[in-house]
């Protein structure tokens, strides 16, 4: 074989290669899911970094089971909107899913600024968890909101 046939062959090699690459790089763009992005934001203070550490690691663990992306969110200002509202532009503006952008989870918000908490669906999750059972989950949750555990309640919402 002379010079020109092996630089042929490691040209296709490459280009193979870097197919490949792309290839396995899209897919994991296609999944969505990253389990190092940040999926709890304390911006109430309401969490110690000990618990906001473990709900990032229970978050992780239970999104990995239910193929949803799961997502805390604590507030003290809400900016005037309701808490549905502003957990559906929280949702959307930082792109949370777990097969892709904008795709399937829940977030479960805590806003202190209108002393509610809310719990938000996008994409299968939103066929996948009822009304009923989210508001079951709300109910559940109360106790651990009264008392002002907000770890717990947190904790407690990835257990429904």
């Amino acid at each position: 074989m002379s010079g020109d046939g092996r630089m042929v062959m490691v040209r296709f090699g490459i280009r193979r290669l870097f197919l490949a690459m792309a290839f396995f790089a899209a897919l994991g763009l296609a999944c969505g899911f990253d389990r190092q992005e940040k999926k709890v934001y304390d911006d109430g203070e309401l969490l110690t970094e000990d618990e906001e550490a473990g709900l990032q690691e229970l978050l992780v663990e239970t999104a990995d089971r239910t193929e949803q992306d799961l997502i805390i969110v604590t507030i003290r200002d809400n900016g005037g909107k309701e808490s549905g509202d502003f957990a559906d532009d929280f949702y959307d503006r930082h792109g949370f899913g777990y097969e892709k952008k904008n795709g399937s989870g829940v977030l479960f918000l805590i806003d202190m600024d209108a002393r509610t908490f809310y719990i938000r669906t996008a994409g299968t999750a939103i066929e996948r968890y009822t009304d009923a059972e989210i508001s079951d989950t709300l109910d559940a949750l109360m106790p651990d909101m009264r008392a002002g555990d907000y770890a717990g309640a947190c904790a407690n919402y990835l257990q429904h």
